[in-house]
């Protein structure tokens, strides 16, 4: 094989002038020359040149991979070259038997020399160059070497040796030597060519992955600290940038415990919803009725995140809401309203409400838990406290009967919204009102209130609550296919006559017996519970919705300086987020620039490996991406780990935010790949 170089310069000075080398296959060839001849010169030249065939070098300055032992090393090389050989042997002749667990940097400058010596003879290439390899050997040493050396070229392998060694030149098939900046042939042996690059073995990368991991838990201390630290400081720059929005759930659940999250929104005139000194007043009978548009419009308004009809009436001892007539007149149709209590399918007692009850719904999914007293885990009747206390005096029973107990309750259905009624003193106006039929409905209690609320706010004493659900069912078997008009005449109002006429007046009548019309429409929802996305936006809804004409009644107690006080904690956590991803990114920096020359060290013992720098890319993508899904799985483990702590110590589920999650990713994504990569890329391109 003919070794072919350029002109080679120590800076402008040219030291050894071009030519070439014949490497015969089979032989050992030596080039001497005094020391500064350029031997080291000409032999780093070949080692980067040489592509003809697969080369194994043994330089001067050894070059290892830091964190690895000799035994990774040299078990390292026969996976990469599928090498069947045993190199206990060759180790035990070099005496490397007792330094195998130990790493590069715990070896003396032989020691290090002996075993890259064995790294290099054990490759499996075709042509061995060795520079100065017996340099600074004893005799014993020195002879170990030759005996390695000529098993080479037994094997039918060219080896290249840079030496002023005597005793390998002795041994040597050829012998060329650098003269006055000359390369001279002394001796030469018969020629030959390598096999060549067709016949090259391609070493396998597919175990380089796996090493690169172990020599990371290799490096030194104070590396492996700092990434400790920077790995920490990831974790606890997503919980920074969650700790606001827990600090902000913590604040919502105490004031869920204090106030409903709830606003029931409405239409009215105004002489019926605001008291005399502005108070809004939700009277539960005159609201108007709102249309898809404005409920749409409800729902639109920022932070709100439902909107749900609602229906509430005042319950008294008339069944039909066109028996109210303006106030002075007479008011007939009395129709007891009675509760009945049952124990085991019998019948406990009955109850009659003289000065009847309200009746409301709720929502099972937007229960005001902070509303509830003693909840008996029964879908169905919830009762005020007064309420509960009634019937247990009159009936004869205990709170824990009633936890066991089903109530039969007479039961408002709305069938129509009426307009044409009357209402006020000395100057009435016409309102809105429910058209309603009654029913029964027999459900369980779910239980006592502490008071009269339950989200809805309420100060009267008989007051019970049924699932939204149970109407919904009454009101389907009631529903009204169209629209009425009813006429009321003056006899009807002064109980002269029960006769009420329906869309039309019967023959013999005019509008002049007809005290009023009411205008009934198949019944549209009047009122509306609001549920924010968060209970301290409760004051920015309720102005919006002011501010589109809407009156609002709510339990909120609004605390400024509490919401203040969160939000400030809220945004020095996210700027200690900041601080901390910044830190991670610039201590990442550091550590790599810190490795740079060990990394390039690494690129050079792979190089002479016989990787391309294209391979060393590949195989340090594969090993960033596993140590990037690593972390990325250690970091899951360990916020998971610390939200169930949070769980358990305040009695509140946590968990990890989307954003959190995407944060960590990002940061790890950066820390253990994008910024690796683009030192790789700027180191080997």
């Amino acid at each position: 094989m003919i070794l072919k170089y350029d002109h080679l310069k120590y800076g402008d000075r040219v030291i050894l002038q071009a030519g070439e080398i014949s490497v015969p296959e089979g032989c050992i060839t030596v080039v001497s020359g005094e020391s500064g001849s350029g031997k080291s010169t000409l032999f780093r030249y070949l080692e980067g040149n040489v592509k003809s065939c697969r080369i194994s070098t043994c330089p001067q300055v050894p070059v290892f991979m830091e964190g690895l032992t000799i035994r990774d090393h040299l078990e390292m090389i026969r996976n990469v070259f599928h090498l069947d050989r045993d190199y206990s042997e060759d180790a035990e002749l070099l005496d490397l038997t007792n330094v195998m667990d130990r790493t590069p940097a715990q070896l003396s400058g032989g020691e290090q020399k002996r075993a890259a010596f064995l790294m290099c003879v054990m490759q499996r290439a075709y042509l061995y160059m060795m520079d100065e390899p017996t340099a600074s050997l004893n005799e014993e040493y020195g002879d170990k070497y030759i005996q390695l050396i000529e098993r080479l070229k037994e094997e039918g392998k060219s080896v290249l040796v840079f030496t002023h060694d005597e005793s390998l030149m002795d041994r040597a098939d050829c012998h060329d030597a650098i003269e006055e900046g000359k390369l001279v042939t002394l001796r030469s042996g018969s020629a030959g060519s390598l096999p060549g690059k067709k016949e090259s073995v391609k070493p396998d990368d597919s175990c380089i992955p796996a090493y690169l991991s172990k020599a990371e838990k290799g490096q030194k201390k104070y590396i492996r600290l700092i990434s400790g630290l920077l790995v920490l400081c990831i974790l606890l720059c997503a919980f920074f940038y969650g700790y606001g929005d827990i600090v902000h759930k913590a604040q919502e659940s105490a004031l869920r415990k204090i106030t409903s999250d709830e606003i029931v929104a409405f239409k009215n005139d105004p002489s019926c919803a605001l008291t005399e000194n502005g108070d809004v007043f939700y009277t539960m009978t005159s609201e108007y009725p709102l249309s898809e548009e404005e409920i749409a419009e409800m729902a639109s308004i920022d932070h709100v995140s439902s909107v749900e009809w609602r229906f509430d009436v005042d319950v008294s001892v008339y069944s039909d809401y066109i028996n109210y007539a303006a106030e002075g007149f007479e008011l007939h149709g009395y129709i007891p309203y009675e509760l009945t209590l049952y124990m085991n399918d019998t019948e406990k007692g009955k109850v009659e409400m003289q000065d009847g009850y309200k009746q409301c719904t709720y929502l099972k999914d937007h229960k005001s838990e902070k509303d509830i007293a003693v909840d008996f885990s029964n879908d169905g009747i919830y009762l005020s406290a007064q309420l509960a206390e009634y019937l247990e005096t009159e009936l004869g029973v205990s709170e824990e009967d009633l936890g066991s107990a089903e109530l039969e309750i007479t039961v408002d259905v709305p069938v129509y919204n009426s307009y044409g009624r009357y209402e006020g003193g000395s100057d009435f106006i016409t309102i809105w009102t429910p058209e309603v039929e009654r029913d029964t409905l027999r459900l369980p209690v779910g239980g006592i209130l502490r008071e009269s609320s339950f989200g809805l706010v309420d100060y009267s004493a008989y007051v019970l609550y049924i699932e939204r659900s149970d109407l919904e069912g009454l009101m389907a078997e009631h529903r009204k296919s169209e629209g009425r008009k009813v006429y009321v005449s003056y006899d009807y109002v002064y109980g002269e006559d029960d006769q009420l006429y329906f869309n039309e007046l019967p023959d013999g009548y005019n509008m002049e017996n007809i005290a009023r019309v009411v205008e009934e429409q198949v019944y549209q929802p009047t009122a509306f519970s609001v549920f924010p996305d968060a209970v301290e936006n409760i004051p920015a809804i309720t102005e919006a919705l002011e501010e589109k004409g809407y009156y609002s009644v709510s339990s909120y107690i609004e605390n400024s300086s509490v919401s203040t006080g969160v939000g400030s904690v809220r945004k020095s956590f996210l700027y200690a987020a900041a601080g901390l991803g910044t830190l991670v990114l610039l201590g990442r920096l550091v550590i790599l620039m810190l490795r740079k020359k060990e990394e390039k060290e690494k690129d050079e013992y792979f190089r002479k490996l016989g990787f391309t720098n294209e391979d060393i890319l590949k195989f340090r993508n594969t090993f960033c991406l596993k140590n990037c899904l690593k972390l990325l799985v250690f970091c899951a483990a360990a916020l998971a780990v610390l939200y169930m702590i949070l769980t358990m110590a305040l009695h509140e589920t946590f968990i990890p935010s989307v954003s959190e999650i995407i944060l960590v990713i990002v940061l790890v994504v950066l820390y253990s790949y994008v910024l690796v990569k683009i030192f790789d890329r700027v180191r080997l391109c």
